[in-house]
């Protein structure tokens, strides 16, 4: 039974579709989030090097080599996350090498000035003491500098070979678009000139691009960060401008005046896209590439051991799906996802075969549903095979839940009922949500259902962190069996 069903999943035509997509979520649109994995690698690396060389000088007293190895550590992660709050795991940052100098040799003097004050308070402040603080202090600071000064090489090199960190699309056709567009066209910072949008087409323009072409980019990963070049565009088509959009995962930054264009102080701040020019952030990507690959490798991972765990599991739903009724164990059905795209949700059939297209949402007591169907669908079961459309990257653990690209509720399409409702697809759909454990599962009959539903997926995208999926997936134990189940 397994075997046909994992021959079930690699008959789907978009399978290897599917699994490119999947790579390329895990890592990035581009290799670029690899320099910054390598970077903190190294970073952390050098701190213990560091201490070991300083302890192979000083061989004698135990007592100084443990303190040693413990500060390493503590310095190894302070390193860190000083390092990160200046932006020196961020490409732009990499790519100016005065500044990444300065910023690490007032960083890693302060945190070595500390270690020094901690030993003064343990009391190994002798002259091994000072001796190996000293060297500790100047083969991190050769580390640092070296392997910064190579890492900034390789990145160069990388990105004259046509390689690109992000894909800049602006909006806007007047004076201050053409010269941000001559900015991005000259910049050697890893940026790409994605086009010139009109939020409107021009009068007599008939090569205007419009909104549309720039949110079809964006779904094909052809941009992701958007600077909106109107300066005097008025509120009101400003916030319809943003909340179309937000339809797409895009970071967005608005040009305030002409005179952030004569700003020269702004180099790379961590809210700015662009050197030189002064940005304002209207909307960051939800998730950024960092927590987007962690999320990724946990998703995969955590499936790969439910699959192994459940694997009784899912073979007696095989068989007792094929001794109901006979057909295919799995139920195969279009749904919208990451970014608007459509892909194949995987969950156990339930339902008797039909030869008419099964595009009616279920109901209660629906007799489509056959005996061990409907105990599949009070425990949930059904929605175990979802856990390879994880494993394949089209689907998260937890996000939203994909619905079909012609649901509707009380005859209206989902997207005409509520205007934020693209928004959803920003982030990855899940098997759970913070909309199902909040008590927003089963049918959505009315626009209020599917508008508080929308409504608790915004929250979800617009406030994730590590812990809010942790939280949202331990309460899922407790609704599993909840009475909108059927």
């Amino acid at each position: 039974m397994l075997v046909n069903l994992i021959g079930a999943l690699q008959r789907t035509p978009i399978y290897a579709e599917g699994m490119i997509r999947s790579c390329s979520a895990a890592f990035g649109r581009t290799p670029a989030l690899m320099f910054t994995l390598i970077a903190e690698g190294i970073d952390f690396f050098v701190v213990q090097i560091a201490a070991l060389t300083a302890n192979s000088v000083l061989m004698h007293g135990g007592g100084m080599m443990l303190v040693g190895i413990l500060g390493a550590n503590a310095v190894g992660l302070t390193c860190y996350f000083s390092f990160r709050s200046c932006g020196l795991y961020e490409i732009g940052v990499m790519l100016d090498d005065a500044q990444v100098i300065k910023a690490i040799f007032i960083r890693w003097s302060i945190l070595c000035l500390l270690l020094a004050a901690s030993a003064v308070l343990l009391h190994h402040n002798g002259d091994r003491g000072r001796l190996w603080l000293f060297l500790f202090y100047s083969v991190g600071l050769t580390g640092f500098f070296s392997e910064r000064f190579i890492l900034s090489l390789i990145l160069k090199f990388w990105l004259r070979k046509g390689n690109y960190i992000h894909a800049v699309g602006i909006v806007g056709s007047g004076e201050p678009a053409q010269h941000v567009a001559a900015l991005l066209r000259s910049n050697t910072a890893g940026l790409r000139f994605a086009g010139m949008f009109d939020s409107e087409h021009a009068a007599g323009n008939a090569r205007a691009r419009r909104i549309e072409e720039l949110l079809e980019l964006a779904q094909k990963d052809g941009i992701d960060t958007v600077i909106i070049a109107e300066p005097d565009v008025p509120v009101e088509r400003l916030r319809v401008l943003v909340q179309r959009l937000r339809q797409q995962p895009l970071s967005i930054y608005l040009m305030p005046n002409a005179l952030a264009l004569e700003s020269s102080a702004c180099r790379w701040p961590g809210n700015h896209v662009l050197p030189g020019v002064g940005l304002f952030p209207l909307a960051e990507r939800p998730i950024n590439e960092m927590s987007l690959f962690l999320k990724s490798i946990f998703d995969r991972l955590t499936a790969l051991l439910l699959i192994i765990v459940l694997l009784p599991v899912l073979a007696a739903c095989a068989v007792g799906i094929r001794c109901s009724d006979p057909g295919p164990v799995l139920f195969c059905q279009k749904r919208i996802g990451y970014k608007g795209r459509e892909f194949m949700i995987f969950k156990f059939r339930t339902m008797y075969v039909s030869e008419e297209p099964n595009v009616k949402l279920t109901e209660r007591n629906d007799r489509r549903i056959f005996g061990f169907g409907t105990l599949l669908r009070k425990t949930s079961l059904d929605e175990l095979p979802q856990l390879f459309n994880v494993l394949r990257g089209e689907m998260s653990l937890v996000g939203p839940r994909p619905h079909m690209p012609l649901a509707t509720a009380a005859g209206h399409l989902y997207y005409e009922a509520v205007s934020d409702y693209a928004a959803r697809h920003r982030v990855k759909p899940g098997i759970t949500g913070w909309a199902q454990v909040n008590g927003w599962r089963g049918p959505t009959e009315t626009i209020d259902q599917i508008k508080s539903r929308v409504t608790h997926d915004i929250y979800y995208i617009e406030n994730w962190s590590i812990f809010l999926d942790f939280r949202i997936m331990l309460k899922t134990v407790f609704v599993l069996f909840g009475k909108d189940v059927f």
